[in-house]
């Protein structure tokens, strides 16, 4: 089977481990690259996070520290909702893994540039890296295949303020910088993961199985019920790889996207969706949310 090459760019964030896991199980994938960034808590913890669940579950896969900050505002954080080192419960164990970058433009201009192929590009982030590797870069944008990005909202609806989603919040500049980019972009916006949800007691009981459904337990103890409500965990970073990987379950709509940077309605987006006209940017809608919400769930403990 031909693999698709990918980079994954994340702010590991509960769903991000699991989105993570998701990918590196998946055939289909050739993870050639993750990426930290600052989000769901400091780049220090992100990138700490990333690096023990990419090198523990994908050995082979190379892990790039990315950029602490967003382009122009002071960095925000999840917490409140991730734990304080991000993954919930979860006690990130020592170990001796090493980053193979610490530079990350430098990470994804050598990865990109020595794939036979074009590359994919899924986000679960705030998009600062993508941001910075467009303006760096801007002669390797060929290279890329697409963009996956679990990121904005539909309506302007928000979920960190009334007007923005988390992601889109974080750094807005970046996000206008990448729609504007003229890549071929699929949004995977809130609205996605808060229909596919997922009840807690699943994951709990699978209870302690293998090490893997342990750390998943451990994970969902310390995620605040805020995500969603304290009997269901949210999908969302998830769903940004399985529009790649099983896009079966979605309907993908052209549309236009507008992007809010002013001091009022930081971060807020518009979704537009448009019939009979070409637009390199798409939007994800489920087909069905529990069919798409068991399949998420067996694919993470297969």
């Amino acid at each position: 089977m031909k693999k698709i090459p990918v980079i994954i760019d994340t702010d590991p964030g509960v769903d991000d481990v699991f989105a993570l896991l998701i990918a590196f199980k998946n055939k289909k994938l050739d993870v050639k690259l993750v990426c930290s960034t600052a989000g769901n808590v400091n780049i220090e913890n992100t990138t700490n996070n990333t690096l023990y669940i990419t090198k523990k579950y994908s050995p082979n896969t190379l892990v790039a520290k990315g950029i602490g900050s967003p382009l122009q505002k002071e960095f925000v954080d999840a917490s409140d909702v991730h734990g304080e080192s991000g993954v919930g419960g979860f006690v990130i164990p020592k170990h001796n893994y090493k980053l193979d970058y610490d530079d990350v433009i430098l990470a994804m201009k050598e990865v990109i540039e020595k794939s036979t192929e074009k590359v994919t590009i899924i986000t679960l982030g705030p998009i600062t890296n993508l941001a910075s590797f467009i303006k760096a870069c801007p002669n390797l944008l060929n290279k890329i295949e697409c963009v996956y990005s679990m990121i904005a909202s539909v309506d302007g609806s928000g979920n960190v303020t009334p007007y923005a989603e988390f992601n889109s919040y974080c750094d807005p500049e970046a996000l206008d910088i990448v729609v504007k980019s003229g890549l071929n972009i699929v949004f995977v916006p809130k609205q996605v993961g808060e229909i596919t949800m997922i009840e807690q007691k699943r994951f709990f009981e699978m209870g302690n199985k293998n090490e893997t459904s342990k750390m998943i337990v451990e994970i969902l103890s310390g995620f605040h019920e805020k995500a969603v409500d304290s009997n269901y965990a949210a999908i969302y970073d998830q769903n940004a790889v399985f529009a790649l990987t099983n896009p079966k379950y979605y309907k993908f709509m052209n549309c236009d996207v507008t992007v809010d940077v002013s001091d009022e309605k930081r971060g807020q987006t518009f979704i537009n969706i448009i019939k009979n006209k070409k637009s390199n940017l798409r939007c994800v809608f489920v087909k069905n949310p529990q069919k798409l919400s068991n399949a998420i769930f067996k694919e993470l403990y297969r």
